[in-house]
C-alpha cells in the first residue's frame, strides 16, 4: 500500500463529510491530470484555502502540496526493468552490508531474551521467514505488523529486547513511533531501510542499509524486498555457523 493510501486509511475517520467530498474530488481530478492547485479546490467548493490545508494536515501532511505530490506519486507506475534488476539490487546490497554489523547483531541474538520484528506490507514476509528460522533455532521471535499490537509490544519492551524495524523509507509513521517508545524502554533497535538519511536510522542502535527501488502500480506498493530477505538470510547463515562451532 502506498504512503498516501495508508495515511487515508489511518486518518479517514477524522474527516467530516465536506472534507471527504473534497478528498474524493482531489483524487478524481489528479487521476486524470497532474496539475491541481489549492485555489482550484477551494474555488470548486466555495471554501477558504485554509480549509483544504486543514484537510491535508488531518491526513498527516504539512499542507496541500505535500498531499498532492504524494497522491500523484501513488498514481504513477514506476516499474523500470531496464534501469533496475534483482542482480543489481543484490550487488549493491552486498556492498552496503558491513561485517562488523553482522558480528554485533549475532552477539545480540545470543544475549537477548526476545527478538521482535516490526514491519508493514510486503516487508512482513521477509520477517516471517527469519522469525520462523530463529524459532527453530530455539529463539523467542515474534513478528508484528498491526499498528496497535506493534505499539503494545514496544510499550512492554525492555533491555532484554532486540527489535528489527523494517521501513524502506525509514519514515513509516507508526514504526518510527514504536522505535521511539522501545528505545526509551532500553530495547536495542536494528533499523533496516533503504540508503538514506531518515528518522528511523537516527533512533536505531544499529543501522542496516539495503538497496531499494520504490515501485508502485495503480497506487499499490509492489517494491521488491529481496534485499531485506538477503540480509536476513546472510545473518541466519552466519549465526548458524557460529552456534555449530560453539
Amino acid at each position: 500500500m502506498s504512503e498516501f493510501y495508508r495515511n487515508v486509511q489511518e486518518n479517514y475517520s477524522k474527516l467530516n463529510e465536506l472534507e471527504r467530498r473534497i478528498l474524493e474530488y482531489i483524487k478524481e481530478n489528479l487521476s486524470h491530470k497532474k496539475h491541481l492547485t489549492l485555489n482550484d479546490v477551494s474555488d470548486k467548493f466555495f471554501i477558504s484555502p485554509n480549509t483544504v490545508v486543514r484537510l491535508a494536515k488531518k491526513l498527516g501532511y504539512s499542507g496541500f502540496v505535500q498531499l498532492r505530490e504524494d497522491l500523484i506519486h501513488s498514481l504513477t507506475p514506476s516499474i523500470d526493468f531496464q534501469s533496475w534488476s534483482i542482480d543489481n539490487q543484490l550487488l549493491k546490497t552486498k556492498k552496503l552490508l558491513k561485517e562488523e554489523a553482522f558480528k554485533e547483531i549475532i552477539h545480540l541474538l545470543d544475549e537477548k531474551k526476545e527478538i521482535l520484528f516490526y514491519a508493514h506490507g510486503l516487508s512482513k514476509y521477509s520477517c516471517d521467514i527469519v522469525a520462523d528460522k530463529l524459532r527453530i533455532l530455539g529463539k523467542n521471535a515474534t513478528v508484528f505488523n498491526e499498528r496497535h499490537l506493534m505499539l503494545h509490544s514496544a510499550i512492554h519492551s525492555n533491555h532484554e529486547s532486540l527489535i528489527f524495524l523494517v521501513s524502506m523509507s525509514g519514515e513509516t509513521k507508526n514504526i518510527v513511533e514504536c522505535a521511539n517508545v522501545a528505545s526509551v524502554n532500553g530495547a536495542i533497535i536494528v533499523s533496516i531501510t533503504g540508503l538514506s538519511q531518515n528518522s528511523l536510522e537516527k533512533i536505531a542502535n544499529i543501522n542496516i542499509f539495503v538497496d531499494y527501488h520504490r515501485q508502485v502500480y495503480e497506487g499499490m506498493d509492489i517494491s521488491s524486498r529481496f534485499s531485506v530477505s538477503y540480509f536476513f538470510e546472510v545473518l541466519i547463515s552466519k549465526y548458524i555457523s557460529i552456534i555449530r562451532n560453539v
